[in-house]
């Protein structure tokens, strides 16, 4: 029998089982939700162009109520999306962590002795929470982000094909931006994890063994070899959150100077007859409202990624009980980063 490669997304799927149909559902109501939000900006065009530029205000009225309906339409999706992504990813890590927890049940005494307990706890706790908050994550934008900016530059292109080289040249240099930043937090977020067991580690030990401290008279040593452990973790935490934090700054800035770059020569196109008003402010607004914001969730949820893709790579190499002659094997794997 053909046995699975380590880290492969099908060890995992088991544990989704009975959540399928949230799964698939919350991507396609995120589906809609960014389908109905490309309808926005043309909406506004119409409205410039043929309501307030022949002083209609029927018509604005009328486009107005359009946009209350799609503005409705895409909430309603969105909390439909987000109710199915919590229940499927909940429900996936209480099966996840259901099952580890078993397992490590099972396991002997010299093979909790040599993982450690306060790693078990913290894979257990801590790893298998961001696997959860990854899928969650996942349900809601792997589906959206890449349709509204692969749509509109679509839509950019059509209106203009000079104006939308704008969009063409940011949104790659954000993706690239993006892409090192979480190459380069991916493995300090795994290193983190590291210190967090020591810390959980040094707890049980002081805890267990407080009478003897007392006994010995070694309070001072253990809270000040405590409170290092908890100084390395946070100055290593804020060094990579630091570096995670020039995301969002940087993309705004970017995508800032490509409105300006729109509202610049998007105007000169106006004074010359080759675009209007209304589809001006229909670029600035795909551009301000849509992709802005897309890039800016990415952004903001790429230490997400960072700290799920580390808690991915965290093997749990446990010995069944009863086999204490026999080769460490991998119950259970949360290398899954082609899952993201």
């Amino acid at each position: 029998m053909k046995q699975k490669k380590p880290g492969s997304v099908k060890r995992l799927l088991p544990y989704m089982k009975g959540y399928w149909k949230e799964c698939i559902l919350g991507p396609v109501f995120k589906l809609l939700e960014a389908i109905f939000e490309l309808i926005v900006p043309l909406v506004t065009a119409k409205m410039i162009d043929v309501g307030i530029a022949n002083r209609d205000a029927g018509y604005i009225w009328k486009m107005g109520g359009a946009m209350f309906v799609l503005a409705a339409c895409g909430l309603a999706f969105a909390l439909i999306c987000q109710y199915y992504a919590s229940k499927c990813a909940y429900g996936f890590g209480t099966a996840l962590r259901r099952a580890l927890y078993r397992h490590v049940n099972t396991l002997s005494h010299s093979a909790v002795d040599r993982i450690g307990t306060a790693s078990l706890i913290t894979r257990i706790t801590s790893d298998t929470n961001t696997v959860q908050s990854g899928l969650n994550m996942m349900i809601r934008l792997a589906t959206r982000c890449p349709f509204l900016i692969i749509g509109a530059a679509v839509m950019a292109m059509r209106i203009d094909l000079k104006l939308s080289i704008i969009f063409l040249i940011a949104i790659p240099v954000i993706g690239v931006l993006l892409y090192s930043v979480t190459c380069w937090t991916i493995p300090r977020y795994g290193e983190n994890q590291g210190k967090l067991d020591n810390i959980a580690r040094h707890t049980r030990e002081n805890l267990d063994g407080v009478r003897v401290i007392r006994a010995f008279s070694r309070q001072d040593e253990e809270i000040a070899s405590y409170r290092n452990d908890c100084d390395v973790f946070a100055k290593r935490s804020i060094a990579v959150g630091r570096v995670g934090a020039i995301l969002n700054p940087a993309s705004f800035f970017i995508m800032n100077m490509g409105i300006v770059a729109v509202l610049w020569f998007g105007g000169i196109r106006v004074d010359t007859g080759h675009l209007t008003q209304g589809e001006l402010t229909r670029l600035e607004q795909m551009d301000r409202s849509q992709v802005s914001r897309v890039l800016r969730d990415l952004a903001q949820k790429g230490y997400v990624v960072s700290d799920t893709q580390a808690g991915y790579k965290r093997r749990y190499t446990l010995t069944p009980a009863g086999e204490q002659t026999a080769a460490r094997v991998e119950a259970i794997i949360l290398d899954i980063n082609r899952f993201v």
